[in-house]
């Protein structure tokens, strides 16, 4: 585990989770960890860029160059947080490093959340993402799904 991941997963436990749990102020949680510095160093190649279709809203990790390899891969990725707080920019962190690692164009979906939008939206918006990504060329047997948490 990096200094960095140590130090985020230390002030995770120490501020935001005893905060929502004690309070149960989900916007105070959404607050805390929007503050958190996420400033994910991608590695040499890479880009990030913004996505804010129907669809397919959140952020794409990808290569710089358009013939690079990773073009044919993607994974959609899907973030925690309870389904209530977090998002792709949150995430960043370990989408970018799952890019560089595997070699494939990363999509880290910002699903609604809830309370606002309550159980089968943040599923709905997944399965939505993932015909997108079929339905803008991308075999399905080119996608895999990930996350953690409760996107996992």
């Amino acid at each position: 585990m990096s200094w960095q991941n140590a130090a985020l997963t230390w002030a995770l436990r120490r501020w935001i989770k005893p905060k929502s749990l004690r309070d149960q102020d989900i916007a105070t949680s959404r607050a805390l960890t929007g503050r958190v510095p996420f400033r994910a160093k991608l590695a040499p190649g890479w880009r990030i860029s913004i996505a804010h279709g129907a669809a397919l809203k959140g952020e794409w990790i990808e290569p710089a160059a358009p013939d690079h390899a990773a073009r044919g891969r993607c994974i959609l990725y899907l973030h925690g947080g309870a389904y209530v707080a977090m998002s792709a920019q949150t995430h960043r962190c370990i989408t970018s490093r799952l890019a560089a690692r595997s070699d494939a164009r990363v999509f880290a979906l910002d699903y609604r959340l809830a309370p606002e939008h309550p159980f089968p939206a943040a599923l709905e918006d997944a399965l939505a993402a993932y015909r997108a990504l079929i339905a803008a060329g991308i075999p399905a047997s080119h996608i895999a799904v990930a996350g953690d948490s409760a996107g996992g």
